[in-house]
This record gives structure tokens, C-alpha cells and sequence, in this order.
């Protein structure tokens, strides 16, 4: 018989292997690290990033990450050498380093090849939650941006910064639950207060008083500033402490007093206190940057400047609304009541037939509450424009 031939095993492949193997385990368990130290963190460590880096810098995933997160610093062009030098040491693509090329070629100008660059990313690796987050801070489609979001936060449940970056993408009138969800619970480092204000804000929409005075009050005590002070006003004149809204809203003032929310705050608190000469002042000084102002705002002031009788500036804000935003049964309601003021006459009633005709029962009963409470009856001048049109 023919002796049994024994296979030589090569030892010193294997330890390569082996070598090679526990590299990219011990690549991979860093890059956990540092991605797990991105995601459930809002506000980052520039120093620790720039360490890592230097400590990673042969690792194209770990590399690309770092890359992505300081692609914002001034050493762009640094960085973009940095990404050519990885390039031309690797033939294929690595998903990460995608997607911090795509950024800094994004904060270049060069939105288009950002955008291919991401969808490289994307393509090569679809559950990467950076490219989805960064394809949402690209986009300039607002359901893109929150359904990338959602997506990246599907792929990782405590991706912290999307959950943030969603919550301030929704509006906190119609969504306030949704951002409590998202927001909660606050990192124990987190120090950023406009995250304790949104919350606050969600809070107030729940009728959550409680807790939305004590995230405004963190907020405040992290730094002082106008929108937690502008909450806690509203929170305590909401409960009928006058002076405690006042003090509040003072603070504010002081803090900036050119700010339009302090001043709007402060002329609508007069208002409510019935001190028209308080409020009057403050809401002259909004309605001086009345281009900032949103359409409800404005119709605000309209409403406010009808009660006081200045129909210079009621027509003034009226016009800016017809210019800025889609014609509807308030602002052409408002239009109706400030040209019939300021004409006067039967020619002028007439058009209450045409609005009724055009905007229906509901906006008829809306526009016939605001002449009531601004004392103004035309109806004896309609009949006798209908008498004499018959």
C-alpha cells in the first residue's frame, strides 16, 4: 500500500488570512464606534473627529465618515486632496467616502454632481443611513428631505441628528406629536436650545403647559434667549399671570429689541390688556418690517389697524398681501371693507353680492362678523343699490 499523502498546510497564508481577518474586524468595530458616536450626538467634537482620522486614515469607510463630518471646516481643499489620494489607493467605491465626496463637491457649488455622487452611495450600499441623511440636506423638495429622513431613521432607530433634523422640518401646529416622538427622549448632553424650544413649542400644542414651561425654562437656563422667553410669556399670560407675562416678555425686549417675535409679543400682550397706545407703538414698529411677516400675521394687523381706525396703514398691509399671496375670501374680504371705508358710497356694496357669489355662505358669515365687531352696516346701502339695479 501506498502511503496516505498529507496535505501540506501553508502557515503562513493562513496567519495572513488570519491578520487580514482581524484587521477588518477590529476596521469594522471602529467604524461602529464612530458611527454610533455621530448618530447619537447632535452637537460633535471637531478635535475628537480630526483624532480619528489620524488614527484611521488608511480605512476608506472610517476615512470617508471623518471626511463627511469635517467637510464643513477650512481645510476643504485639504480634504478634497485627501479624497483623491484615497481614490487613486483604491479601485472600488466605497459607499462613505461617496458620500463625504458628494458633500464637499456640494458645498463647492456643483449640486448636480453632488446629487450623482449620492445615488453612487446609494447604489452601492442602499442601507447606508449617511447618504439618505445627506440626500436630505441636499434636497430641495421638502417631502424628499423628510421621507430620507425617515428612511435613514428606519435604518437606524437612534440616529439622534435625523431625528432632530426631521422634527424641524415639520410643522409644529399640525405635527406636535410627532415631533415630541422624534425629539424624545433629549440626549443628557445635549446644550443646543433651539431643541429644548421646539420641544416646548410641541409641549404647548398638547396643552402639555407643564412640561413646556420646564423645556423653555432649561432652554433659558442653557442661554438666554428670546424665543424661551417669548414661551414662558405666552405660557404664563395663557394662565392669567399678568405681570409674570410682562416680566417675561421685558426680558425679551431687553435681550433684542429689534427682534419682530418680541415685538409682536409685546403688541398683541398690550393689546389683550387693552392699552392701544402700548400696543399701537410696538405692532407700528412690525409692521415697518412687514416683508418678514407670514399671511396670518399680516391679516393680524390688518384686523388690528381697522379697530384704531388708521386705514392708511390697514390698505398698506392689504395691498402687500394681494401682492405676496394667493387671493382668498379673507384678504379680498379685508380688500372689500378697507376700499368701502375709505370710498364709502353705494358703488362699493354691490361687491358684497359678488363675494357671497364667489366665496359662499362661510366666507359671507365671516366677513358679515368683522363688519359687526367694526360697527360697520351697509346693508341699507345694498338694498339700495339692489332697488336701483332692479
Amino acid at each position: 500500500m501506498c502511503p496516505k499523502f498529507k496535505r501540506r498546510i501553508n502557515y503562513p497564508i493562513l496567519i495572513i488570512v488570519f491578520l487580514i481577518f482581524v484587521n477588518c474586524e477590529s476596521e469594522k468595530a471602529e467604524l461602529n464606534k464612530i458611527d454610533n458616536y455621530l448618530i447619537e450626538n447632535y452637537s460633535i467634537d471637531k478635535d475628537y473627529l480630526y483624532k480619528k482620522y489620524n488614527e484611521n486614515s488608511k480605512s476608506l469607510s472610517i476615512s470617508g465618515i471623518l471626511i463627511y463630518f469635517l467637510a464643513d471646516s477650512v481645510n476643504k481643499d485639504y480634504f478634497c486632496k485627501e479624497i483623491d489620494k484615497l481614490k487613486n489607493q483604491n479601485v472600488l467605491d466605497d459607499a462613505y467616502l461617496l458620500v463625504a465626496e458628494s458633500r464637499l463637491v456640494f458645498l463647492s457649488g456643483n449640486k448636480e454632481r453632488a446629487r450623482q455622487l449620492l445615488e453612487r452611495a446609494i447604489e452601492k450600499d442602499s442601507s447606508n443611513h449617511w447618504a439618505l441623511f445627506e440626500l436630505s440636506n441636499q434636497s430641495e423638495i421638502e417631502s424628499e428631505k423628510i421621507n430620507s429622513l425617515e428612511k435613514a431613521i428606519q435604518l437606524k432607530s437612534n440616529f439622534y441628528r435625523a431625528k432632530v433634523y426631521n422634527a424641524f422640518l415639520l410643522d409644529v401646529t399640525q405635527h406636535p406629536k410627532k415631533i415630541k416622538e422624534l425629539l424624545m427622549p433629549l440626549n443628557e448632553n445635549n446644550d443646543d436650545v433651539r431643541i429644548y424650544n421646539l420641544l416646548a413649542e410641541a409641549n404647548y400644542y398638547l396643552n402639555e403647559f407643564d412640561e413646556a414651561k420646564r423645556n423653555y425654562e432649561i432652554s433659558n437656563s442653557l442661554k438666554s434667549n428670546v424665543d424661551a422667553l417669548i414661551g414662558l410669556g405666552t405660557i404664563y399670560f395663557n394662565q392669567e399671570d399678568n405681570m409674570k407675562a410682562k416680566e417675561f416678555l421685558v426680558e425679551a425686549y431687553k435681550l433684542d429689541s429689534s427682534n419682530i417675535s418680541v415685538l409682536s409679543s409685546l403688541g398683541w400682550f398690550f393689546f389683550n390688556m387693552n392699552k392701544m397706545d402700548s400696543a399701537e407703538y410696538y405692532l407700528n414698529r412690525v409692521t415697518a418690517q412687514a416683508a418678514k411677516l407670514d399671511e396670518i400675521e399680516l391679516t393680524d394687523l390688518v384686523d388690528f389697524y381697522l379697530q384704531i381706525g388708521d386705514l392708511e396703514i390697514a390698505q398698506s398691509l392689504v395691498d402687500t398681501l394681494k401682492a405676496r399671496f394667493m387671493l382668498n375670501y379673507i384678504i379680498e374680504g379685508y380688500d372689500l371693507i378697507v376700499n368701502y371705508l375709505v370710498q364709502g358710497g353705494e358703488e362699493r356694496a354691490i361687491f358684497l353680492d359678488l363675494y357671497k357669489n364667489k366665496y359662499g355662505d362661510e366666507a359671507m358669515n365671516w366677513l358679515t362678523s368683522k363688519l359687526d365687531r367694526l360697527q360697520i352696516d351697509i346693508t341699507p346701502k345694498i338694498k339700495a343699490v339692489q332697488s336701483q339695479s332692479s
